[in-house]
């Protein structure tokens, strides 16, 4: 039986929280996920954890959040319960017409995050090559008024390092395997062609920890609008609705001290890979499996599809093998992560279409299910 809590209170003086945390992406899924991380530190008294974000492309927020005072709502629902939070620690918020590279100038900012989908990087697909046919060659040819958000963060960065501001690191929160090497990769390429002397700063001063990202945010529709604001008693036009699971899981490779991630869950490890494998292989190799049975069986969604006894069954024994052919990362149990994962599919409010799960199967069954076969 669902219940719902709510949180109506904040639990701590945004005015006295200090911004620690550069966010560049602030898309749905950063604002379910990192944010409450952030969030839940300055709930623990923490004070320079506050998040600046950045949108470099659409959709523009920074009215919104004026409007709202900064504050808007999350609401994560599951078959067992329904819970609504405000979330504060977005203190600051730029679109196209106000982002400056300064932002990361600030000695007190040590942490930087992106989330700009896999075509941001600018890479040739299935490389860490630059692509020079791609947007990036509008930034080689006039590096300072950058249109890419790696030509941005070129600059960023160069206008740190003329301000002394010091080391930082800078995690890329997109679902790509080894994403903090590609960001490195395509970025010093970039960079190498523009500014030597900025390439060995990075180099000495700038770390890029690969890190795991989970937790289903799915598009804001008519019924989720209405479910929030229900909860809220407000209209929002920040919030978002999401799922009560979420993971992250960063590298420990830091050029400075960033704000402690781990005391809210986020667990900081030495070797991301065995957690990209496990969410590959299980949780992701399921998806992809369901997207084709499933609609071949005549369903439409991954609810539907997932709740069927057959279906269910076919999942329960794939995650099973699944997870024989994975070493079983540090504080994790592979089978109760296989049951976690079937139960996150079969959540009522997650109605993720089947043909954009199965959207570039050509690529995603390789990796997350002929390998496993083959291992």
């Amino acid at each position: 039986m669902e219940t719902l809590s709510r949180t109506s209170e904040l639990g701590y003086d945004r005015s006295r929280a200090r911004v620690g945390i550069v966010h560049i992406g602030i898309g749905a899924f950063h604002r379910g996920h990192q944010e409450t991380y952030a969030d839940d530190l300055l709930r623990l008294g923490e004070r320079d954890c506050g998040v600046r974000a950045v949108n470099l492309f659409p959709p523009e927020l920074r009215a919104f959040h004026r409007d709202q005072g900064g504050v808007y709502g999350v609401l994560t629902r599951n078959q067992h319960r329904i819970e609504a939070r405000l979330v504060g620690s977005l203190l600051a918020v730029d679109d196209a017409e106000t982002a400056t590279p300064d932002v990361l100038s600030d000695p007190d900012v040590r942490l930087a995050t992106m989330t700009i989908t896999e075509k941001g990087y600018c890479h040739i697909p299935g490389t860490r090559e630059l692509d020079l046919g791609s947007l990036i060659c509008r930034d080689l040819a006039d590096p300072h008024r950058p249109v890419t958000a790696i030509g941005f963060l070129a600059e960023a960065l160069d206008r740190r390092r003329r301000a002394g501001a010091g080391p930082i690191a800078i995690a890329s929160c997109d679902n790509i395997p080894a994403n903090g090497h590609l960001l490195a990769a395509t970025l010093g390429a970039y960079v190498r062609r523009v500014s030597p002397v900025l390439a060995d700063w990075i180099d000495a001063n700038v770390s890029f920890p690969v890190s795991m990202v989970d937790r289903i945010v799915p598009r804001m529709d008519d019924e989720a609008r209405a479910a929030l604001e229900a909860a809220l008693g407000r209209s929002d036009r920040l919030g978002v609705v999401t799922e009560p699971f979420r993971q992250w899981v960063l590298e420990r490779r830091f050029a400075a001290a960033i704000p402690p991630l781990e005391t809210v869950g986020v667990q900081i490890v030495d070797d991301v890979e065995p957690f990209e494998v496990m969410k590959h292989r299980i949780l992701n190799g399921a998806q992809t499996a369901i997207a084709h049975v499933g609609h071949l069986a005549g369903f439409a969604t991954s609810y539907e599809a997932s709740v069927d006894p057959t279906l269910a069954a076919y999942l329960t024994a794939l995650m099973r093998f699944q997870a024989e052919t994975v070493d079983c990362p540090p504080g994790e149990n592979l089978e109760s992560y296989a049951a976690l994962s079937l139960e996150r599919l079969q959540n009522p409010y997650i109605r993720h279409p089947l043909v954009q799960i199965g959207t570039d199967s050509s690529f995603k069954i390789g990796q997350r299910i002929a390998q496993p076969i083959v291992h």
